[in-house]
């Protein structure tokens, strides 16, 4: 917890937000963490036949109010199953966004994007999302076939227009169409985030921004890995013996 919080301060949220400690006692001892971007079946089950005794996923199981720890709802099902089994749940949502080396962060170096520099959250003031230039000018459909490509998508959605050259980049992983403003604001050429609603698209064709749907799941499913190795390096550097697995797990959608 204490390198998890380093990484990503559980102050540094974007309100309404739930993370840390959702499940088990900071004082259990533990020698095998999992990481994941859900809590969900798939996940569930690897936890519990690998033997780990904590899950950190980035998306917050314990989000909206629960009224009861039966197991008729799917949350309170896998909950209550980890608490039988002993296992810690942590969450690191919208910290592990804005932190520096976050989901953003991966994203970002994973495009080979250059000259970095943060797209800020009006309210809060913190770096919801990023902005950078690409090497070379691109155009849209070869930026989005190189998304697709770099990202491992299913599949990309993208509107604007086909021929106007793009340098200018921003990202925000996740749902982070309410950030459109910004964007444009920061000189972006084109917008890259997931969950686009059609009025939303709309929205950003007629303010003259192309934006790219690589879908929530490919956008943020890096962070098992990338939170892994960072789990990892810190053990090993602290000379501590615990085992840290990465579960990437699939997107809930299929493409057709």
């Amino acid at each position: 917890m204490e390198k998890m919080e380093a990484l990503a301060p559980p102050e540094r949220i974007i309100p309404p937000d739930n993370v840390g400690l959702l499940a088990g006692s900071r004082h259990q001892e533990i020698h095998k963490i999992l990481v994941a971007l859900d809590l969900d079946d798939e996940s569930l089950t690897a936890a519990l036949s690998g033997g780990y005794g904590m899950v950190i996923t980035h998306h917050p199981a314990i989000y909206r109010p629960l009224f009861g720890l039966t197991e008729e709802k799917a949350v309170t099902r896998r909950l209550t199953a980890m608490i039988r089994a002993g296992i810690c749940l942590y969450a690191a949502h919208t910290n592990l966004d804005v932190a520096e080396g976050g989901t953003n962060d991966i994203v970002f170096e994973r495009l080979g994007l250059m000259d970095k520099r943060p797209l800020v959250d009006k309210e809060s003031g913190l770096p919801i999302g990023r902005v950078g230039r690409l090497p070379a000018p691109s155009v849209l459909d070869e930026f989005a076939a190189f998304v697709k490509k770099r990202l491992d998508a299913k599949g990309v959605r993208f509107v604007g227009d086909l021929y106007k050259p793009l340098e200018n980049v921003g990202l925000c992983t996740g749902s982070g169409m309410g950030y459109l403003g910004l964007a444009q604001a920061a000189g972006c050429d084109v917008y890259l985030t997931g969950d686009v609603k059609y009025h939303d698209a709309q929205a950003a064709r007629d303010m003259g921004l192309a934006v790219v749907d690589a879908g929530h799941f490919a956008t943020e499913c890096w962070m098992a890995e990338a939170v892994c190795q960072y789990l990892r390096r810190e053990a090993e550097n602290d000379g501590v013996e615990v085992e840290v697995g990465a579960f990437r797990g699939k997107d809930v959608f299929r493409w057709g």
